[in-house]
């Protein structure tokens, strides 16, 4: 008999152990959605109502318990995260033109691009301005250096578009700057804010974050030419159509025939790429290993990230960071 597939706990179940705090970081989004200017207002309310994973402020919350401080203390600093993570969001919407976000409009589909790209301004500024009540200059740099080194991250990916020479190294360059660096943060500012110390003090929790923060974003990558429309809540083979050159189209460029190769330069050519040419390339990444590939890739990082875990004292809090590294190597979606 084929063995079974390992049953995947939820989201909600990795971040039971903060499931009171994380309820409170969701009543204080609201809050500042309500106090916020019309625009920016309605933009935050249709972002919170599309849902999403939680990871970074749950990953504050829980970072906080494993680092032995309350983690209700940190809600503030989780808030301060999934605000700034939702300016990034809305701001790749205006630069990859995107019509959907987690199966809804996108803001700039609804808004258009000057409103979307100041109401994003706004909730970084709002985030930022709620890490500096905090009174911690170690909170406000830690933070400041994530979004230096994501705005460094964006600028990369466009200078690579639609450059098939891209390598792994620079690919890994692009990831762990625009995705990794805030999922770092995310799990030293909770830390930071309830027990105290430098940066440097928590340097266990934010290579975990760093390196589980790749390999969340490897598998993003390796969804994109896996997943369904309904389960992405966008259109598969996106990355391929903006130009986007990811993990398993390097490795796919790296082991195919020239012929293969060729073939693959020539549908990414074109100005636009229809269903046919992005199934075609999809079908070649399959064949030259690239999904395979990125996942042992992605799980090597998850396996870094755990072993960094190893310095703190065993806990519930820090269970839960092993199985979302897991976690985060195995889901679908």
């Amino acid at each position: 008999m084929p063995a079974e597939e390992p049953v995947l706990p939820s989201p909600a179940d990795l971040f039971a152990v903060v499931g009171d705090e994380l309820t409170h970081v969701d009543d204080e989004l609201a809050r500042y959605a309500g106090e916020a200017p019309e625009l920016a207002s309605a933009m935050l309310q249709h972002t919170l109502r599309a849902g999403g994973k939680r990871i970074r402020p749950a990953l504050v919350l829980i970072a906080t318990q494993a680092a032995g401080g309350g983690a209700e203390r940190a809600v503030g600093a989780a808030a301060a995260i999934e605000l700034i993570h939702t300016a990034t969001l809305v701001h790749d919407d205006v630069i990859d033109e995107a019509d959907l976000r987690r199966g809804r409009p996108s803001a700039p589909r609804l808004w258009g691009n000057e409103i979307s790209v100041l109401a994003g301004d706004y909730l970084f500024a709002l985030g930022m301005q709620l890490l500096a009540l905090e009174q911690q200059m170690d909170v406000v740099q830690t933070m400041s250096r994530a979004v230096n080194e994501m705005c460094a991250g964006q600028l990369l990916e466009i200078q690579l578009r639609k450059d098939l020479r891209v390598t792994e190294e620079q690919y890994f360059e692009v990831v762990r700057c625009k995705t990794a660096e805030l999922i770092a943060t995310a799990c030293s500012v909770g830390p930071l804010v309830a027990c105290g110390g430098a940066a440097a003090d928590w340097t266990s929790l934010s290579g975990y974050g760093l390196n589980v923060g790749i390999a969340f974003q490897i598998i993003d990558d390796v969804l994109d030419v896996l997943a369904d429309r309904e389960q992405l809540g966008k259109p598969v083979g996106n990355d391929l159509r903006e130009g986007k050159v990811t993990l398993p189209l390097i490795r796919t460029l790296r082991l195919a025939s020239d012929a293969d190769r060729q073939q693959i330069k020539t549908l990414l050519s074109q100005p636009e790429l229809d269903a046919m040419a992005v199934g075609a390339v999809t079908a070649l990444i399959h064949r030259y290993d690239g999904v395979d590939y990125s996942r042992r890739k992605a799980r090597d990082f998850a396996k870094r990230g755990q072993k960094a875990l190893k310095e703190l004292p065993r806990s519930t809090a820090r269970d839960s960071l092993l199985a979302l590294a897991d976690f985060i190597v195995m889901r679908q979606m």
